[in-house]
């Protein structure tokens, strides 16, 4: 039994007393994990060892009353889409079903944690003190990209920008969040907020949000890679100027080096004439004297 159980076979094997406790009969009973029409039988490799073979069927379900039957292979049943109940026993269960959007709520406010936290990135690239970034234009350049993201206008009846659910900028730059704006608009429409917000792929805010947001980080045309790649040919250049800079002072500095030596040793020359000028003066005076005694 436990051999079966721990075999992955997608079935569950028990040992059931049939003779009840004054004369035992243990029988081995396998059953599929599934509520479905499968014939299952267990063999020993030469022959079949279940006699009684009783086929399963679906699970049956009836929503809404309706005349037609659903049917599952378990006790999860999809109503509809996107929406799944587990159905625990027989009989009949009320499933109340209501719009619920916390969801959203929670990720307008985690959105407007993470511009806040971004531009404060960037404020510290500016001035002063502004660091490697001061005066890059790649600050400027993802400062608009997030004020891109802000600007989106849908066009439904109730909500047609961040600001109908509640999001908007402060004195100071930041973008804030009132809930209470955002439970108005989706307890009046849902639907609208919804159709706002879109999906990445099917329109909306998100949509132009993720292409605002992919021109900003593509590693092949991004505005951050090309930055980077200005950045780095910028470097190489410098580098490049450097070196030449430092070969540069470097035959100056061998140059110098031997204009000076040549200059002492003129110097020297200089020198030694002076001492000869000197000393054959000096001569041709005593001469002198001793001439006029």
């Amino acid at each position: 039994m436990q051999a079966i159980n721990s075999s992955g076979a997608n079935v569950q094997a028990t040992v059931v007393n049939v003779g009840g406790s004054a004369s035992p009969d243990y029988r081995l009973s396998i059953q599929g994990s599934d509520y479905s029409p499968a014939t299952i039988q267990l063999s020993d490799g030469s022959k079949d060892l279940l006699s009684t073979l009783s086929p399963g069927s679906y699970v049956s379900y009836q929503v809404n009353g309706q005349p037609s039957t659903v049917t599952s292979t378990s006790r999860n049943l999809a109503i509809s889409s996107g929406l799944t109940v587990n159905v625990l026993t027989t009989g009949t269960a009320n499933v109340t079903v209501a719009e619920n959007a916390d969801g959203v709520s929670t990720a307008l406010s985690n959105f407007v944690a993470s511009f806040n936290s971004a531009t404060d990135e960037l404020t510290k690239s500016r001035g002063q003190n502004g660091g490697a970034l001061a005066g890059q234009s790649i600050v400027s350049e993802l400062s608009s990209s997030l004020h891109a993201l802000t600007n989106y206008a849908g066009s439904t009846n109730t909500v047609n920008s961040l600001a109908d659910l509640g999001v908007t900028f402060d004195q100071n730059g930041h973008l804030q969040f009132d809930s209470t704006v955002f439970d108005q608009a989706s307890s009046t429409s849902l639907s609208d907020v919804v159709n706002f917000l879109g999906s990445e792929t099917g329109g909306g805010f998100l949509q132009a949000a993720s292409s605002t947001l992919t021109g900003v980080t593509d590693p092949t045309s991004g505005l951050i890679t090309d930055a980077s790649n200005s950045l780095g040919t910028t470097i190489n250049n410098l580098t490049t100027q450097i070196s030449n800079k430092q070969d540069y002072i470097s035959q100056m500095q061998t140059n110098l080096t031997a204009q000076m030596a040549a200059a002492d040793s003129a110097i020297s020359s200089l020198e030694q004439q002076v001492s000869q000028i000197t000393n054959l003066f000096a001569a041709m005076t005593q001469a002198s004297k001793n001439i006029t005694g």
